[in-house]
């Protein structure tokens, strides 16, 4: 497969130079991190070659979007240049950001014909749907399940919940492909069960309040306010769980309602303080938010490739 047949293509990229590392023969760093993709052969009989672009940070893996290719005129190799999906800074922008290695070489940027652009904006919505729709309809079951073994049957009030559990599935599966834009995440089922277990930490503090107020028999005196205070308190920490990792206002934000819905979905912080079952449905929550990580990340690659979202595209941002 020629390194311009890549130009459009969805691609996993595994980092054997980081940013910030040094080249291990010629003296000069890494701005950007730099790696190939695994199971591809470039014409130098190795691994085909690739910078990551919009990414701060160093990353070991990252899955995102080739843009375009560095052509060196005096040498075989070809660079692909991939960057988290709707990210184009520009073609000066981009030969800017590669020189520290380019400028040995008589480089050129290779872009797509234009005219195969698809619509990037309507097929990431149409991803977040699909996934979405499907990991809320698995997630309504799956509390069904862990609610009739630890407390008691809840079947005929699940389908009222059905809607809000499918507004949560669209709103992870928005938060999921932020996080996998700035590097986090890809969509192996081992990263999508840390995309659980991140939500179930994120819901904690909301939980433990709830439970404060309680014990402290503040509950009635401030009403509904408990209310204020869990979805409060769960917006701002998964908010500022969202900046810190990835340093991306719309991550922040996409985490943070994420995590606001999905605690809405569960009717609230579950009763850890009046009953035993209360405790072991919300440990039994641990498990069922890794599972329902791992389905998400799953059926995100799935709904990629139903929307034909692996396909050429032009290069607009």
């Amino acid at each position: 497969m020629r390194a311009q047949d890549y130009i459009g293509r969805w691609v996993r990229v595994v980092m054997d130079r980081p940013l910030g590392s040094r080249h291990p023969e010629w003296d000069f760093t890494y701005d950007l991190n730099y790696g190939y993709v695994p199971g591809t052969l470039a014409p130098d009989g190795e691994p085909q070659d690739a910078y990551v672009l919009g990414v701060d940070t160093p990353i070991e893996t990252f899955e995102g979007r080739c843009i375009a290719v560095i052509v060196r005129a005096d040498d075989v190799e070809a660079k692909l240049v991939v960057a988290p999906e709707g990210y184009d800074p520009g073609d000066e922008a981009i030969m800017r950001a590669v020189h520290f290695q380019e400028r040995w070489f008589r480089a050129s940027l290779l872009r797509a014909a234009s005219g195969e652009e698809p619509r990037p904006l309507r097929a990431r919505v149409a991803v977040s749907l699909l996934a979405g729709v499907s990991v809320g309809t698995l997630g309504v079951a799956a509390f069904g399940v862990a609610h009739a073994v630890t407390i008691a049957p809840i079947w005929g009030r699940l389908t009222g919940g059905l809607p809000f559990a499918i507004v949560a599935g669209c709103s992870l599966a928005w938060a999921y492909q932020e996080l996998r834009a700035a590097g986090r995440l890809d969509t192996r089922w081992w990263q999508g069960a840390r995309f659980g277990l991140l939500l179930w930490a994120l819901i904690l503090p909301a939980t433990l309040a709830d439970a404060a107020l309680r014990l402290a028999d503040l509950r009635r005196a401030i009403g509904n306010g408990d209310i204020a205070i869990a979805a409060g308190l769960t917006l701002a920490v998964a908010g500022i769980a969202g900046w810190t990792l990835t340093r991306r206002r719309r991550a922040a934000i996409a985490l943070a309602l994420s995590a606001l819905t999905l605690l809405m979905a569960q009717a609230g912080p579950v009763l850890v303080v009046e009953s035993a079952r209360g405790r072991r449905l919300f440990l039994a929550l641990v498990v069922i938010y890794a599972l329902g990580g791992a389905a998400l990340g799953l059926a995100l690659g799935w709904a990629e490739r139903a929307v034909r979202l692996i396909r050429p595209r032009g290069d607009g941002p």
